[in-house]
């Protein structure tokens, strides 16, 4: 299963790959282990055509995360615990341990009605549980209006079953929001060439030209913020606009409001370019008002590990 976000919705793609077929062979169950948590999967996969609402026909999955046997006490993180993907919609389930309290999260990405709907349930060993719900079209509007609980709970459970991390701040985002981070040489010159295109009388030309620089990297993406659109053509202005807001996910009303959001800091210090890791190691000192400990030189899966463990730290309680 592949999956995506894209303009602000998850997009699965449960098309079997060459190393899935032979597991599903027969009675298309599969057991097998995911990752670090060592959970073992139970997976079905089916596809049904036929009768009934055509709305319903489709690949179907259906996965459920069972404890390891014999796993050691007091290893119950918080962790992707259940899927189902089917042809209307998408319901992802977490739970496990943060910080003493015991959360479970759901995620319901609605086709049909177009919405995503979130649950976060915290249990703590005294007084009552505390939740919270809410609903948003997409998960920029989700961001807005509950940033802190989404990249808390949310994107952990995203980044495990994509294996990569969906909802990780963008250069876009990153660049509007670290605005005295300087563009690259070699990032001006690419922009220089694709502006060159831009510029083309042939509209087809321009079109891919705006393409490589939607997908250009994030050293192109700082350039084209950085660019003096004042002394560019409407037509090359026009692109680069298109191509940032097709990269954002913060409006520019948010970009403030980015600069004190501990949650975003601490995803920034997993971004590639050490600038920006410096900005917001700076930006987490300030708001917490003490040192943390984290080298700017770090790397991978080293330097992604330490920073969940600094997210970790900084995860509050559900008010």
């Amino acid at each position: 299963m592949n999956i995506d976000l894209i303009n602000g919705k998850l997009r699965c793609d449960l098309s079997p790959d060459q190393s899935m077929l032979p597991r599903l062979v027969g009675g298309r169950r599969i057991a097998t282990t995911v990752g670090e948590s060592s959970l073992v999967w139970v997976i079905s996969h089916s596809q049904f055509t036929g009768g009934g609402d055509a709305s319903r026909h489709g690949a179907y999955l259906r996965a459920a995360g069972l404890p390891p046997v014999g796993a050691p006490e007091g290893t119950d993180r918080f962790h992707l615990s259940g899927v189902l993907v089917e042809p209307t919609g998408l319901l992802i389930r977490g739970e496990g341990m943060v910080n003493g309290q015991r959360i479970t999260c759901e995620l319901h990405q609605d086709s049909t009605r177009d919405f995503l709907s979130m649950r976060i349930t915290q249990q703590s060993a005294q007084g009552p549980p505390r939740g919270l719900e809410a609903k948003a079209v997409d998960f920029r509007m989700l961001m807005i209006e509950h940033g802190d609980a989404v990249r808390a709970y949310v994107a952990p459970l995203l980044d495990e079953l994509a294996g990569k991390r969906l909802l990780a701040p963008r250069a876009a985002d990153v660049y509007r929001v670290f605005r005295d981070v300087p563009a690259s040489v070699e990032g001006v010159a690419k922009l220089a060439e694709l502006l060159k295109d831009l510029a083309d009388r042939d509209p087809g030309v321009r079109r891919k030209a705006e393409s490589k620089l939607i997908a250009g990297g994030d050293d192109v993406m700082l350039a084209a913020i950085r660019a003096p659109l004042e002394k560019l053509s409407a037509p090359q202005q026009s692109a680069i606009q298109r191509s940032v807001e097709a990269q954002q996910t913060l409006l520019d009303s948010q970009l403030d409001r980015a600069r004190e959001d501990i949650m975003f800091l601490i995803d920034c210090l997993d971004f590639d370019d050490r600038a920006v890791r410096e900005k917001a190691k700076a930006g987490i000192e300030r708001y917490t008002d003490e040192k943390i400990d984290f080298d700017l030189d770090l790397e991978g899966a080293s330097r992604t590990k330490t920073v969940e463990q600094i997210r970790l730290l900084y995860t509050r309680p559900i008010d």
